[in-house]
């Protein structure tokens, strides 16, 4: 399976940044054993910041549940239904004194 992130893995408090072709997402962690998230996007539906659950990602390969992956769709439950999001492109994550780049260019990109 693609790199990525594993959202169950995370601290509560820990920010993920998403990127897809027309979306930004700004996600924080608010309990890792059940992939909630504060979701905050320029989506139209998601521009207040609401808490939502990962259920999974979904890509070519299939379907990782609770992961952020480049080429997969995020799949994100509310309480009055699912959001899909556009394939991820880019994604970074940041905690207290740290932050990384999780998917980095490469020469064959």
């Amino acid at each position: 399976m693609c790199q990525g992130i594993d959202v169950r893995r995370q601290k509560v408090g820990t920010t993920i940044y998403v990127e897809c072709a027309t979306q930004l997402f700004e996600l924080e962690v608010v309990n890792a054993d059940h992939a909630l998230l504060r979701v905050n996007s320029n989506v139209p539906a998601l521009r207040i910041p609401i808490v939502g659950q990962l259920v999974q990602s979904a890509g070519p390969e299939g379907a990782k549940p609770c992961w952020i992956g480049k080429g997969m769709a995020l799949h994100l439950r509310f309480r009055n239904g699912v959001f899909t999001s556009k394939p991820v492109v880019a994604a970074s994550i940041k905690g207290e004194g740290w932050e990384y780049e999780v998917f980095a260019e490469s020469a064959h990109e």
